[in-house]
């Protein structure tokens, strides 16, 4: 279990370097940013648990947050919503072709 929410930590903390990242940029940057490393933790979870349930559970939670009414008007919200979900169509591919 230790693992499992060392894997959580490491996906909320690059979803944060992303929000950052799209602030510093102007929303200059690709919706790809960090897809590689939120990969790499998804194969890596699914190896040692079999599921990568956790994390998908941590996108959805952002998710929800960013939708939430306190930021219906931020400026990069489309941005954000489009990166999180590509990450989760990337890491529900992986689980397929595991």
């Amino acid at each position: 279990m230790k693992r499992s929410k060392e894997f959580v930590n490491k996906t909320r903390k690059l979803i944060d370097c992303y929000d950052v990242l799209l602030i510093e940029t102007g929303g200059r940057c690709g919706v790809d940013a960090y897809l590689d490393d939120h990969l790499s933790i998804a194969r890596e979870c699914i190896r040692i648990y079999g599921s990568s349930e956790h994390i998908i559970r941590v996108i959805n939670f952002k998710m929800n947050e960013y939708n939430s009414d306190a930021n219906k008007n931020w400026i990069y919200l489309d941005k954000m919503l489009s990166h999180l979900t590509l990450i989760k169509e990337n890491i529900y591919a992986l689980r397929e072709r595991k």
